[in-house]
C-alpha cells in the first residue's frame, strides 16, 4: 500500500483480548505526520548526514501523534528506510542521529535549536515563532488548516537544500 493511503485511510486497529488499544491520533496530528513525510521528499541532506541506511524522524517533547507516525516507520524515503524515535526531553535526544526533529510546542525551542545547530537536521516545530528562533519549518494553524513557514537561512546553516516546489507552498519564507 502506498504511504499516502496509509496516512489518509482511517486508522483502524483490531485488538485481541487482553491487549490495550493503541491511541489514535487526532486529525491535526495525522496531517502533521503527512507533512513530515512530504517534507523529506523535497529537502536534500548532505550525503555525510547518513551513518547507515536509515532516515530518522525524531519527536521531541509531548507526543500528540498517537499512531500517525507509526505508519511511516519502515516506509522508504528515496533509498532509505524511515525510522521513528521519540524523546521526552532534549537531553535524551542529544546523542540521537535525527534527520528530522519535530519539536513539540511544550519544549523550549531556543534550547533545542542550540542543540542541533549546524547538524544537517530538519527542525520542524509547532510553537509560535519557531522559525524566528532558528527553526527550519514551523507548522501553523489558521482558518482551520495546517500550513507552514520556512526559514531558508536556517536550512542553509544546517546544510539542507529546500526544493523551490516546497518553498512555493510555504505561507512565509525568511
Amino acid at each position: 500500500m502506498k504511504w499516502w493511503r496509509k496516512l489518509f485511510v482511517p486508522l483502524v486497529f483490531v485488538v485481541g483480548p487482553g491487549v490495550g488499544a493503541v491511541p489514535a491520533a487526532s486529525l491535526e496530528y495525522e496531517v502533521k505526520a503527512s507533512y513530515l513525510y512530504n517534507f523529506i521528499q523535497f529537502i536534500d541532506w548532505p550525503e555525510d548526514a547518513f551513518d547507515n541506511g536509515d532516515f530518522n524522524i525524531c519527536v521531541l517533547g509531548t507526543d500528540r501523534f498517537g499512531t500517525a507516525l507509526d505508519v511511516l516507520h519502515g516506509e522508504s524515503a528515496g533509498r532509505r528506510v524511515v525510522r521513528v524515535q521519540r524523546f521526552d526531553r532534549a537531553g535524551a535526544a542529544a546523542g540521537a542521529r535525527c534527520h528530522v526533529m519535530f519539536v513539540s510546542r511544550t519544549e523550549d525551542s531556543a534550547q533545542v535549536l542550540q542543540m542541533v545547530v549546524h547538524k544537517a537536521v530538519l527542525t520542524v516545530g509547532e510553537a509560535p515563532g519557531f522559525t524566528a528562533h532558528g527553526g527550519v519549518i514551523n507548522l501553523v494553524e489558521g482558518q482551520g488548516r495546517i500550513r507552514f513557514h520556512v526559514n531558508v537561512k536556517a536550512a542553509q546553516r544546517a546544510g539542507l537544500t529546500v526544493s523551490s516546489r516546497l518553498l512555493k507552498l510555504a505561507v512565509d519564507q525568511r
